[in-house]
């Protein structure tokens, strides 16, 4: 019985690390510093915008996000709700971009999830609108 509840208190600590790590990750992409992503993302990254291709390798992701982020400088991430099962981390989240000189928008619903190895982000899938 004992193994039992350690297993559980286990499980719930690495869903809770898991969150944490992901909010602190949307944080630092709210900021815009590209090269800030580095230490979060696992160097065989797979991300996906919507339904378009998948960006692999946590360079060709950086070098994406970095061009997102020359196109929209005023962007926001909020989170609005969080869960997690293992090792994917669910998000609901409002997003507000802007391009250079426009007037901020309203927000944006939006959805992510993320998958986590090893304390990095492995996958990311991100879903506008």
């Amino acid at each position: 019985m004992p193994d039992e509840y350690s297993d559980i208190a286990f499980r719930g600590i690495s869903r809770l690390e898991n969150e944490l790590l992901v909010r602190d990750f949307l944080e630092v992409v709210s900021y815009g510093d590209v090269t800030a992503f580095g230490p979060f993302l696992h160097r065989e990254i797979e991300y996906r915008v919507g339904s378009e291709p998948v960006v692999l390798g946590s360079r060709a992701v950086m070098r994406f996000c970095e061009q997102f982020a020359l196109a929209f400088p005023d962007f926001e991430v909020q989170v609005e709700t969080m869960s997690s099962v293992d090792q994917t981390v669910l998000v609901e989240e409002s997003v507000i971009a802007a391009t250079p000189g426009a007037c901020k928008g309203h927000p944006i619903a939006a959805f992510a999830s993320f998958r986590i190895l090893d304390y990095q982000i492995v996958s990311w899938h991100q879903v506008y609108g």
